[in-house]
C-alpha cells in the first residue's frame, strides 16, 4: 500500500507511511528523492505550514522520522501525529 499526503479542506496536509515506504502527495506517487521538491512546491507559498503524519506500525521509527525531517527542511513548521 502506498503512503499518501493529501490536503484537507483546512489546507493542512497529511502524510501516511505504510509498509512499502512508498510516498505520495495528494494521491500522486513521489519518489523519496523528490519528496523535498514536492513539499517545497506545496508549502513555500502557504502561510500555515502544518503536516499530519501517520506511520504504519510495521515501519521502523527512523523511516517516519526521516520523512518528517524532509518535511521540516521543506518549510513545514508544525508536525502533528493523529
Amino acid at each position: 500500500m502506498p503512503s499518501r499526503m493529501t490536503r484537507s479542506a483546512s489546507r493542512d496536509a497529511s502524510f501516511s507511511s505504510r509498509e512499502t515506504c512508498d510516498k505520495s502527495i495528494n494521491g500522486s506517487p513521489v519518489p523519496h528523492d523528490q519528496l523535498a521538491v514536492r513539499l517545497h512546491a506545496i508549502y513555500d507559498e502557504r502561510p500555515e505550514k502544518v503536516l499530519f503524519v501517520k506511520g504504519s506500525g510495521r515501519l521502523q521509527y527512523g523511516e517516519v522520522v526521516t520523512a518528517m525531517d524532509v518535511a521540516r527542511g521543506a518549510g513545514v513548521k508544525v508536525l502533528g501525529i493523529p
